[in-house]
């Protein structure tokens, strides 16, 4: 009987933290930042960064598309934007290495 009462709370445990993930899946739409990625990664870096919009438009606060602009932009040649975006995603997580990577990018091409 304790056992019992104790499997349904980790039950109704289990379930709350798996409706919390699927919450947060539901933000942030993957399905556009992926579309970005792969466009940036063929250097369509116009539409790429349209899809990254639209992640964005889900999740404003979601580093992965707040970077994808930034690179966008850098392969632009773009650089003060850029590092604008990068700074955006670093304000919201201050290790976010792809977006030190870029603003570190930035710096070795403003210093030539």
């Amino acid at each position: 009987m304790i056992i019992n009462r104790h499997l349904n709370g980790i039950k109704k445990h289990l379930i709350s933290i798996h409706n919390m993930f699927i919450h947060q899946m539901e933000k942030v739409n993957l399905i556009q930042l992926i579309k970005g990625e792969c466009l940036r990664g063929m250097n369509d870096y116009q539409q790429a960064l349209e899809w990254y919009q639209k992640a964005l438009d889900i999740n404003p606060q979601y580093v992965y598309s707040l970077n994808g602009k930034g690179e966008c932009l850098r392969g632009m040649n773009d650089y003060q934007q850029a590092l604008e975006w990068y700074q955006k995603a670093l304000d919201i997580n201050p290790q976010y290495v792809y977006s030190l990577n870029g603003k570190g990018k930035f710096n070795s091409i403003n210093q030539r």
